[in-house]
């Protein structure tokens, strides 16, 4: 059991709570194989350890001509959010029937159908990126309203004032 009292492990405490905040992901199969799993939309169930749990429809093709294990990269972003998250990995493809009830159990109700085979497949978090926006949306409305006040009082002024006065008889 990963406990949070290092610095390395409350990164991933971190990283884990942005994962179960967002869920969802774009999961991009980073193998030079032929016959390999499409890249898919994918909601991650469960999270432990560094390690993402999800469901994928059972491709087609047969499992045996997939590999069990290929590199991964999945991007997290929720519309609206504040936070991109990117995760690089080891995906392992885990076909066990109690694995896959277990993860439907644990799923958002209507998320899997019944009646579709799926696989489960197992990310072994290795790298991740997180970046904040909102810290970088406030540097850029604090440099446009910067840039904006130094232009106003620092520029010559397109009018000239003039004073007329009349002519003394």
């Amino acid at each position: 059991m990963i406990t949070p009292d290092r610095p390395e492990n409350k990164n991933l405490f971190f990283l884990q709570d942005k994962i179960k905040e967002i869920r969802t992901a774009i999961c991009y199969n980073d193998s030079t194989a032929l016959t390999k799993l499409p890249t898919s939309v994918v909601y991650v169930i469960t999270v432990n350890e560094g390690d993402l749990w999800f469901l994928l429809p059972q491709p087609t093709h047969v499992l045996d001509e997939l590999e069990t294990q290929f590199p991964v990269q999945l991007d997290f972003h929720k519309k609206g959010g504040s936070c991109n998250l990117q995760v690089s990995g080891t995906a392992s493809v885990v076909a066990d029937k109690k694995i896959i009830r277990s993860l439907k159990r644990r799923a958002p109700k209507g998320s899997y159908q019944a009646r579709h085979p799926y696989i489960a497949v197992k990310v072994k978090m290795q790298q991740a990126q997180y970046c904040d926006r909102t810290t970088n949306e406030k540097k850029s409305l604090l440099k446009i309203l910067s840039s904006l006040f130094h232009n106003m009082w620092n520029v010559e002024p397109a009018y000239r004032y003039f004073e007329l006065t009349a002519p003394s008889n």
